[in-house]
């Protein structure tokens, strides 16, 4: 994965210059494509461009421009944090589906975006291109929020601090893992496993004094957890130490320890889901994103069919570190191209 290179979503704001600086201090230096998406027509081009007096491709042609304008910007910033960087630009909508499409054409080894940090009713009315890009990616994103606080801001030093990985032991936890060994610099991780809170009602604690140890069990299980994954993220090329908390809330668990360790960035899996099923299920790693304050490295599935260089990247390493399937069994099906777009680089 390390001849791929990486795309970097640029759209001139302080959140995409963030996004550059992060990606330059936890990969490296590699390659990038620096790309910044615009829209075909806006609405009010798409009102002009009815009107004899102003040919639609005119607009076509000034958005182009100035989607290039802020690719070459881009690209320039990200030459002086360290990476190889050429720029490029698109026209589509929505603005997710066309960096989709770009990371699938230049096989991109992970997709790194700012995030405006929206929660709630803002991030439904406003949307949020990070979190469409994670969902329908199928290959890893590296998220940039904006900062809770100064120990989270900074990103030259963010190599000398440790990596937080998430682990729940399942495939997902197992795949994370060797995704994280593929693109990240920093060997120095804290493997942690959140264990939930039970709350026992007292007058099933007089029935069954047992029930006291409940949260004793969980604890227990939960830094065995821990434990196990970090031996994988050991194998996998990690220092890495086992720590587990129990929280009623993973994500609360997750975003407290990141504070505690004041990780680099944090590495967690997603199980993919969209949609409805999303909002039955819910997504720890959306949660995560929204609240940590801090890079979020999300490792999901590989979408059907998917033959990418992070899946063979993932799959080398596996057989190294002994981790068996970490992207599972993949199907023949072909994902079906998206609509047709306009891009110049």
């Amino acid at each position: 994965m390390d001849d791929a290179p990486i795309l970097i979503c640029y759209d001139g704001s302080d959140d995409s210059d963030r996004a550059i600086e992060a990606a330059a201090a936890l990969l490296g230096p590699r390659r990038a494509v620096v790309l910044a998406v615009g829209p075909t027509l806006t609405t009010a081009e798409s009102i002009a461009a009815v009107s004899a007096v102003v040919p639609g491709n005119a607009f076509e042609d000034l958005n182009m421009d100035s989607a290039l304008e802020k690719a070459r910007a881009g690209a320039g910033r990200a030459r002086e944090a360290g990476l190889k960087a050429e720029p490029r630009g698109e026209l589509t909508e929505p603005i997710w589906e066309g960096i989709v499409d770009v990371a699938d054409e230049i096989d991109a080894a992970v997709i790194v975006l700012g995030s405006r940090g929206l929660k709630g009713i803002h991030e439904q009315l406003e949307g949020s291109v990070s979190h469409e890009v994670a969902e329908h990616a199928g290959r890893p994103v590296l998220v940039v929020p904006p900062a809770n606080g100064p120990s989270t801001s900074r990103s030259s030093a963010m190599t000398g601090f440790p990596i937080l990985i998430c682990y729940d032991g399942s495939d997902d936890a197992r795949r994370a893992i060797v995704v994280a060994a593929s693109l990240l610099q920093q060997r120095d991780a804290v493997v942690l496993n959140v264990g939930p809170i039970e709350t026992v009602a007292g007058d099933y604690i007089t029935i069954d004094p047992d029930a006291m140890r409940v949260d004793h069990l969980i604890a227990q299980d939960a830094l065995a957890r821990a434990t196990a994954g970090a031996e994988l993220a050991r194998a996998a090329g990690f220092r890495a130490e086992a720590r587990s908390v129990v929280d009623s809330q993973s994500w609360s668990g997750i975003v407290d320890v990141a504070d505690d360790v004041d990780a680099a960035v944090i590495v967690i899996g997603s199980r993919g889901l969209g949609g409805l099923q999303e909002i039955v299920a819910g997504s720890l790693s959306h949660q995560v994103m929204q609240h940590a304050g801090r890079p979020v490295l999300i490792a999901p599935p590989p979408l059907a069919g998917a033959r990418s260089s992070v899946s063979r990247a993932v799959a080398s390493r596996s057989a190294v570190a002994g981790i068996s399937h970490p992207f599972g069994d993949l199907a023949d099906a072909v994902r079906p191209r998206p609509r047709q777009r306009l891009g110049r680089s």
